[in-house]
């Protein structure tokens, strides 16, 4: 337990702290994961320009690779997993292009996709898709055409994509071959990425998290401000994501009172009998830290936090 005690004018705050254990139900609640992406990108003029031609490739890896898989490819599943891991595979009309195009095009890109499914194989082990992406354009800003299409896939932790050509598609049914050399200046893109959205575990050799560094001096006439952090083994602070935590408090008056004589005793700490069960309230947090309301009358105010995950 850990006491404080805080006087302004005529109200008496003693706040007692009681750490609970992780709790794994998330109540309906719902979390915040934190979402990354990394992508490559070849405009038109790169492409046009490409030395050789197609086919061109492109690389992508998780925002995780290299710093956490990669080095750790025997136990990086520990610490990391994923909620989500989605390839994005995007053509579209590149509308911010300072000289876009002045001609209409209808255009089709092919391309091979490898996906590498297996971290601790990105030569052999992977999974080979062949398809295309199809976008239109018109200057005449009164035309309606279809800028961009993506497809989605999901699992796989490095793409490599080849393009592999490029076709006008005006007569869908008799496509024809742009030829890199002569393509007129185009304001189009192709982007590959990668969007994932991590659950941190616990740190290597840790299976729990204690709370430390629990302050409760932010004291004022209005509210009480409470914070803290978590630690691992003693190791400091500690960042896990997502996380939130559940805050409840309920207030309990510091004195007893004679019912004979109208006699009042003030009561310590550990005289005070309070029950969370009745009269407490809780809020859900994805925040370490909270400011209290503080509109009782003198008396004490008992607060505890835990700590809620997905799982």
């Amino acid at each position: 337990m850990v006491v404080l005690r805080s006087y302004f004018k005529q109200w008496l705050a003693v706040i007692a702290v009681f750490v609970l254990c992780i709790n794994s139900k998330s109540y309906a609640q719902t979390y915040n994961f934190n979402t990354s992406s990394a992508s490559e990108i070849e405009y038109a003029t790169q492409i046009k320009h490409a030395p050789g031609g197609f086919p061109i490739s492109l690389t992508v890896w998780n925002n995780d690779w290299w710093q956490h898989i990669r080095p750790n490819l025997s136990h990086w599943g520990d610490s990391l997993k994923f909620k989500s891991l989605v390839s994005y595979l995007k053509f579209q009309v590149y509308h911010e292009y300072s000289h876009p195009s002045t001609v209409a095009y209808n255009y089709r890109i092919t391309y091979q996709l490898l996906g590498y499914t297996n971290p601790a194989d990105t030569v052999s082990t992977y999974t080979t898709i062949n398809d295309t992406l199809t976008i239109g354009y018109n200057p005449d800003s009164l035309s309606a055409y279809q800028d961009v299409q993506l497809k989605r896939y999901t699992g796989f932790y490095k793409i490599k994509v080849s393009l592999t050509g490029l076709w006008d598609y005006t007569n869908p049914s008799a496509p024809v071959a742009v030829s890199l050399a002569t393509m007129p200046d185009s304001n189009f893109y192709f982007e590959a990425s990668i969007v994932t959205q991590d659950y941190n575990k616990f740190p290597y050799g840790s299976s729990t998290a204690l709370f430390t560094s629990i302050d409760s001096s932010n004291v004022s006439k209005n509210y009480l401000g409470v914070n803290w952090q978590l630690s691992s083994g003693g190791s400091g602070p500690i960042i896990l994501s997502p996380v939130n935590y559940e805050l409840e408090w309920t207030y309990v008056d510091d004195y007893s009172r004679n019912v004979s004589t109208g006699a009042i005793t003030y009561l310590t700490p550990s005289q005070m009998a309070y029950d969370f069960r009745h009269n407490s309230t809780r809020v859900w947090l994805d925040t370490n830290y909270y400011q209290i309301p503080l509109v009782y009358a003198g008396g004490a105010v008992v607060y505890r936090v835990r700590m809620v995950r997905p799982d």
